[in-house]
């Protein structure tokens, strides 16, 4: 946690690599395909600003108490929300009577209707942002953990 709050470690969600030089065909380069799926991809991002999955994450972001860190984190665990949602009648006809951004994690995902509705917002989040990496921009302990030269 004090990595994450001193910015010392910052995970990061990242797109596909998309291809941008060459040709496909006659007709079609593979620039007007990486501009296309980054027009997708910008369409998506003004879509979701604002809404419930940035609310949820900026919360994420924001919390320094480690086992709050660890309940905000676990609406983002895909395979999770997936066992919760499947978990529910498919037929679950209740009022939505939680908030998608502002929950704990508990009460959305034992909500049907708004597990079932975050299922489907983290898949959307999850495609768009295939790969999970991280930054770590302090110099010495980046140093620290670099292999030697006889564990490489």
């Amino acid at each position: 946690l004090k990595h994450f709050t001193e910015h010392t470690f910052v995970p990061l969600r990242c797109t596909k690599n998309v291809n941008v030089y060459g040709d496909k065909d006659a007709k079609e380069t593979s620039f007007e395909n990486f501009e296309n799926q980054l027009l997708q991809l910008s369409k998506w991002f003004d879509s979701e600003n604002g809404g419930a999955m940035s609310q949820r994450l900026q919360m994420t972001v924001q919390q320094t108490k480690l086992a709050d860190l660890e309940e905000l984190a676990a609406a983002f665990d895909l395979s999770s929300v997936q066992k919760a949602a499947s978990s529910c009648p498919e037929e679950a006809a209740e009022l939505w009577d939680v908030s998608a951004a502002k929950s704990t994690t508990k009460q959305l995902l034992s909500h049907c209707p708004a597990a079932h509705w975050w299922q489907q917002k983290l898949g959307s989040w999850h495609a768009a942002l295939p790969f999970t990496s991280f930054m770590s921009p302090d110099a010495e302990a980046a140093k620290a953990a670099a292999p030697k030269a006889n564990e490489q």
